[in-house]
């Protein structure tokens, strides 16, 4: 394989390590099993953890293993709390990306968020599986080559037929059979013209025209800059609250069925303030969440969330969150603000919509529970 083991760091025994989150996994295996076909050694939590080994010293090995890490990136491994801890430590040997130690693949429409901002992805999904194969792989080679993405042959020529550029200092002189110009306020494209508008395009003889948009006006440009975008009238963050605890309750009922697989029973006690969750095994919590209005003085107008692993809740909490109108999205959202994970290195302050703060939450359980011993 061009480049393959030769491109491994020193006592680096894989090529790359494959990062990524659970609901992920089959995204995930697929990029593994490309790697693989192309020449590449992989290392992948659902093929090389054996059960029964530590799942936080094999991962950790697994950075350090690998000679570089591709980081599946989706809103669900955005807000995974192990994700961010691989992919931050694969930045932290190789900050400049000089190394090309870190390689991002999109498999969904996702933010990249913090320093996986300023890092080139590339894109799996909405596109062929041959199309998105071939593209794994190049980057994959580029990685560790460092080579260029300067393509075989010559690109085709985006305008159609090359035209050398006329001369500047010379104008043609008009021939008496050209055609005569176009009435004041249409445009021409050959013989045929348009009376009024842009022509954007011609087909077999037909003409497509688009009417210019009304200029605006003086006095509406200075309202569009003086006058900000506001939350509308209909929107109130008390009912936005209420919203907020009747998704949430119901989403946890409808996928708590798929716990019992793994031998969890997942229960949910619902009001309009209060959202309790208890995930038992073996008639033993293995997990909880309290998911309250206002608690301890805090306002009703904010949600506060107290997560843990025992029989009833201390009364303390580790995240909030503040509904809001996202002007920009025009879309209701959450301020969320976890101090749980300031020490990984993460923000505490996020923007969510509801759907986001379920996958968020259930993807916290979902690890945390995977961790557990049976």
């Amino acid at each position: 394989m061009d480049g393959s083991a030769g491109g491994r760091a020193g006592g680096s025994d894989r090529d790359f390590f494959v990062s990524y989150t659970q609901a992920d996994r089959t995204w995930a295996e697929w990029v593994a099993w490309t790697l693989e076909g192309a020449g590449y050694t992989v290392l992948i939590q659902a093929w090389d953890f054996v059960p029964g080994s530590n799942w936080v010293t094999e991962m950790n090995e697994g950075v350090s293993r690998a000679a570089r890490t591709v980081a599946v990136l989706s809103n669900a491994y955005a807000g995974s709390v192990y994700g961010r801890a691989e992919w931050q430590a694969a930045w932290a040997v190789d900050p400049d990306g000089a190394a090309r130690k870190l390689l991002v693949v999109r498999v969904e429409e996702c933010a990249r968020p913090g320093l996986l901002g300023q890092l080139v992805s590339i894109d799996l999904f909405g596109k062929p599986e041959g199309q998105v194969s071939a593209e794994l792989v190049d980057a994959a080679r580029r990685a560790i080559s460092g080579g260029r993405a300067k393509p075989h042959t010559a690109p085709t020529f985006p305008g159609g037929m090359p035209v050398p550029p006329a001369f500047p200092g010379q104008r043609t002189a008009a021939r008496p059979d050209d055609d005569p110009p176009a009435a004041a306020g249409s445009i021409r494209i050959g013989n045929v013209a348009a009376p009024g508008g842009q022509a954007v395009g011609i087909n077999y003889g037909q003409l497509t025209q688009h009417q210019a948009a009304p200029a605006e006006t003086a006095a509406g440009a200075v309202l569009k800059r003086r006058l900000p975008r506001v939350a509308p009238a209909e929107f109130s963050v008390y009912e936005e609250l209420c919203n907020v605890f009747d998704y949430l309750a119901d989403q946890f009922r409808e996928d708590f069925p798929a716990l019992r697989e793994s031998g969890f029973i997942g229960s949910i006690d619902a009001s309009s303030d209060r959202v309790l969750v208890r995930v038992e095994r073996r008639g033993r919590i293995s997990y909880a969440i309290d998911i309250a209005r206002g608690s301890q003085g805090f306002g009703d107008n904010r949600i506060t969330f107290a997560f843990g692993y025992r029989e009833g809740l201390g009364g303390g909490f580790n995240a909030w969150a503040t509904p809001f109108f996202d002007t920009q999205t025009q879309q209701a959202k959450l301020k969320y603000t976890d101090f749980s994970l300031a020490g990984s290195g993460g923000s505490m302050e996020r923007e969510l919509t509801r759907e986001e703060l379920f996958d968020s939450l259930w993807e916290r359980m979902v690890e945390t529970l995977e961790h557990q011993p049976h």
